[in-house]
């Protein structure tokens, strides 16, 4: 995604999720694609993914493991999209080879394996400026870290930054309380608002999901005078949100790092919405790409390689009421979704604490 040429917003992008993938097509470069996935068996209790039954079979201590809605059971049956239908070698240089399975080979697998499927709207490809409109690997990851420690995020209010289509928003309420799923600029907020409200019928989503514009560039958080300066978005964030937005202690942002002067905005927005209590946490990731530089005459990462500064800024903070712990998550913890997990995806835990001091 990165490079050093002045024409990065006239060249198109295509994420590595959409290479493979047999999608929907709407025209006009748009697509809808099936994401399937496993429900961990820790959270099946707690969902109810057969109709309402769960709870009654609770109260007679007859809980089995949840079977999907019948609409699911619709779509894992008669469905011929995946947002990741193919399978990934790596030839000797590294680069992916794609075999692509049959339709009929798809529907067999996907309806033995996975009990749940997003429905996501997207672009296939993009400018730089907006890739917010695709799905990449790093939004997966986030997803089955989620499922994986869902007790982090049990009846959580969180605030999802660049959360794009909402993929990371919408797996969020499975388990948290609410989620306001935010981004930039009213087509991409009016895509992610379709995209929440097609899965809410079909996924046994526990929490709300809040789609509001949020720009990193104000670099303060949301508070009613804010509100006054995005009357122009059709999604504003509004007194209401403001009250829950004041209990948020989980903060997501999925592959959001893939320009240097961006990566510092971002960690400006941060850092104000950490130092304000309640002590909350962020969980990031970040895929390491690598492009040539001309100017360097070498291999260089420099979305990554400010992504890394900043992180060591936070973490340097020494003076204060407040303290940073930046964490390296290992991610060898399931994968419920289809996709490759490469080793240059990283999932980052940022931790506030508050002192007396």
């Amino acid at each position: 995604m990165e490079s050093d040429d002045d024409d990065d917003n006239e060249r198109q992008f295509l994420s590595e999720v959409h290479m493979a993938s047999l999608a929907e097509d709407l025209g006009v470069n748009r697509r809808v694609s099936r994401f399937f996935f496993q429900i961990p068996k820790a959270l099946r209790p707690n969902i109810d993914c057969d109709g309402g039954s769960v709870v009654e079979d609770q109260k007679r201590g007859i809980l089995q493991d949840a079977v999907p809605s019948k609409e699911i059971q619709e779509i894992l049956q008669g469905s011929s999209y995946n947002g990741e239908a193919c399978k990934y070698d790596d030839d000797e240089d590294g680069d992916p080879v794609i075999s692509r399975q049959s339709i009929q080979q798809q529907k067999r697998d996907n309806s033995n394996t996975y009990d749940a499927v997003i429905t996501l709207e997207h672009a296939m490809t993009t400018p730089l400026k907006d890739v917010g409109h695709q799905v990449w690997l790093g939004a997966l990851l986030l997803c089955d870290f989620m499922l994986y420690a869902w007790q982090s995020f049990h009846e959580a209010i969180v605030l999802d930054l660049g959360a794009g289509v909402g993929l990371t928003s919408i797996v969020a309420a499975y388990i948290a309380q609410t989620v306001f799923c935010t981004d930039k600029g009213d087509p991409l907020l009016k895509l992610a608002q379709r995209n929440v409200e097609r899965n809410t019928d079909t996924l046994p989503v526990k929490g709300e999901v809040r789609v509001r514009e949020l720009d990193w560039n104000t670099q303060a958080f949301p508070s009613p005078e804010y509100n006054q300066r995005q009357t122009r978005s059709e999604f504003p964030f509004r007194a209401q949100d403001l009250q829950v937005l004041e209990n948020c202690s989980v903060i997501l942002a999925a592959e959001v790092v893939y320009d240097v002067e961006l990566t510092d905005v971002f960690f400006r927005f941060l850092y104000s919405i950490l130092i304000r209590p309640p002590a909350k946490t962020a969980y990031l990731t970040v895929e390491k790409r690598q492009v040539f530089s001309i100017a360097d005459l070498d291999i260089v990462s420099p979305a990554y390689e400010q992504f890394r500064e900043n992180l060591a800024d936070l973490a340097s903070v020494d003076q204060g009421p407040v303290r940073f712990v930046c964490t390296q998550v290992d991610t060898n913890f399931p994968q419920f979704f289809q996709y490759q997990r490469v080793k240059e995806l990283e999932l980052w835990k940022v931790e506030v604490a508050f002192t007396n001091s």
